[in-house]
Order: C-alpha cells, then sequence, then structure tokens
C-alpha cells in the first residue's frame, strides 16, 4: 500500500516537472520573439500614436514574462525606427543632456506630427492651386488660338522646402550682415576666407623669394671671398718666387750675371 502511493506521488512529481520544463522552454522562446519584434518593429506608415502603442505593448508583455524593458531602452528602440523624417528629432534626443522619458518622447513625436501634416496640407493646397492656374492658362490659349509658354510648377517635396527656404534666409541675411573678418557689410565669409588664403600664399611666395634673393646674395659673397684669397694667395707665392729669384741672383757672382747667363773665363 505504502509503495503504490509513493510511487503515484513520484509519478506526480516527474509530471509537474515536465509540465514546468515545457512551459518554461515555451516561455523563454516567447520572450525571445518580442525582444526580436522590439528591435525589429519600424513605423512605416502607421501614425505616431499607433506605432507608440504598438511599442508599449511589446513593452508590457514583456515585463509580464519577468523580462521588463528600461525606459531608456524603449526610447533607444523608438528613436532607432521612426523613418528619415524624425532624424534630426533622434539626433537632439541622442546629445540631450538629461534622459527623455517615453511619455516626454511621445509628446514631443506628436507635436512633430502633427507640424508635418500642417507642412503637407500646405503644400497640397499650392500644388492645387498652381495645377489650377495652369489648366486655366491653357484654356485660355486654346481658346485664343495662341500657345501657353507656362512651364509646370515643380514643388519640393517635405523638408526640401525648409532647406530652400533657409538658403534664401541665409543670402538675405549675409546682404545685411557684417563680415566677421572684414567687418564690411553684405561681404560673404566664404570668399573673405578664400581671400585670406590667397593672401597668405601670397605672403609665403614672397618670404620664398626674399629667402632666395638672400641665399643668391649669400652665395655670392662667398663667390667673391674665395675668388679675393685665391687672388691674395696667387700675389704671395708670385712674391716669393721673385724674391727667391734676387736670392739666387745675389748668390751669383757679378762676372758670372748680368741679366743672361755666360761662360766662366779662362
Amino acid at each position: 500500500m505504502c509503495a503504490r502511493l509513493l510511487e503515484n506521488r513520484i509519478g506526480n512529481v516527474l509530471a509537474w516537472l515536465n509540465l514546468h520544463s515545457s512551459f518554461a522552454s515555451a516561455s523563454r522562446g516567447h520572450v525571445l520573439a518580442l525582444k526580436s519584434k522590439l528591435g525589429k518593429n519600424p513605423r512605416g506608415n502607421r501614425s505616431i500614436n499607433d506605432y507608440l502603442h504598438d511599442m508599449q505593448s511589446i513593452s508590457n508583455e514583456l515585463a509580464l514574462n519577468q523580462n521588463p524593458v528600461k525606459d531608456e531602452d524603449l526610447v533607444a528602440h523608438v528613436l532607432n525606427q521612426l523613418g528619415s523624417e524624425y532624424d534630426h528629432i533622434s539626433s537632439a534626443a541622442l546629445i540631450r543632456g538629461s534622459a527623455l522619458s517615453f511619455p516626454e518622447l511621445g509628446d514631443v513625436l506628436r507635436d512633430f506630427e502633427r507640424k508635418l501634416q500642417v507642412s503637407d496640407t500646405a503644400v497640397s493646397s499650392m500644388v492645387a492651386t498652381a495645377n489650377s492656374t495652369q489648366r486655366h492658362s491653357v484654356s485660355n490659349s486654346r481658346f485664343n488660338g495662341g500657345h501657353s509658354s507656362t512651364a509646370p510648377i515643380a514643388y519640393p517635396r517635405r523638408g526640401q522646402q525648409h532647406l530652400g527656404s533657409g538658403r534664401q534666409t541665409r543670402r538675405q541675411d549675409g546682404a545685411h550682415s557684417s563680415c566677421q573678418f572684414c567687418s564690411i557689410p553684405g561681404h560673404d565669409i566664404k570668399r573673405e576666407k578664400k581671400g585670406k588664403k590667397k593672401k597668405k600664399k601670397e605672403e609665403e611666395d614672397e618670404d620664398d623669394e626674399e629667402k632666395k634673393r638672400k641665399g643668391e646674395r649669400k652665395r655670392k659673397r662667398k663667390s667673391g671671398r674665395r675668388r679675393k684669397e685665391e687672388v691674395e694667395e696667387e700675389i704671395e707665392r708670385t712674391g716669393k718666387e721673385e724674391e727667391r729669384g734676387r736670392e739666387e741672383r745675389e748668390r751669383i757672382p757679378a762676372w758670372e750675371w748680368d741679366g743672361r747667363p755666360r761662360e766662366k773665363k779662362r
């Protein structure tokens, strides 16, 4: 009786261990799948609200499986998968001094999304107005029997109108601002930098030419001193030879030397 009871309990324990092992294995696989989805879940065409809600749901499910996601990790996953339109938002968040919480990030992204929608609406309205004007011009030209020279108007895509306006603003501001180098209004900084570099190069070339001239003068002085020394040595050698000749003439008797050699008298 006791042996049968013990066998039943051992069997129950083994069944529980097998069940726990199978559930634990399935749980680990589910956690890995959730983590992979969290890191590979681009926004695509979804709205910011839908995207943030999806990412928050994945994070909550991981927390229920004893694998909570840190707030800063969730923010990093969101910023890395927003898309190119939100690149400068991601850059600003990365260089921010303090950490950005998930709710704060949501507020920033929703506000930026509203601005993009307003910009898209304005561009669409401008394109529609331009197309209507163009069609009206074409119809008038056909009615009058002439040809319209109105070219199709190309409007920039999202983000490009801001870049163009920025360049125009910089040009207009440059016309009234003073140059940082010469303090003259209307001068271009790039042109001034180029002029500075050109002037510096000319000064360096002049310095090189001056060094060459100084080197040439120095070589000429050396050559002159060397030539002078050679002449002095030649004069000194000639003087020594003349002195030696006088000494030899003085040793010869007068009857043997009158300027040319003679035979000795017998």
